[in-house]
């Protein structure tokens, strides 16, 4: 109910939501979310691995993860890689 809440409120604002996700578990309930009406595109999500509480730093839990999120429509940008980030690094690129 809250999270539903805070959705909406940022959607009668024009704000795009960061989706934080770090587990598959949290993509499941976005597209749970997307499913209901709850979430609108442009989806923006942040995978974030290797935290304690997190999905451990792989491949296959970052393809896992990012094959879970909704499909990219054609029109949407695709932003530049971040190959440092699975480093561990913050910094640009």
């Amino acid at each position: 109910e809250m999270i539903q809440g805070l959705a909406s409120a940022m959607r009668n604002r024009d704000i795009v939501p960061e989706l934080e996700i770090f587990d598959i578990g949290m993509v499941d309930y976005a597209n749970y979310l997307i499913g209901k009406g709850v979430l609108e595109p442009p989806y923006y999500f942040n995978i974030l691995l290797g935290s304690i509480g997190s999905a451990g730093v792989s491949a296959a839990n970052a393809a896992g993860s990012a094959d879970a999120c909704p499909t990219r429509k054609p029109s949407m940008p695709v932003p530049p890689a971040r190959s440092p980030a699975f480093a561990g690094s913050t910094a640009p690129p």
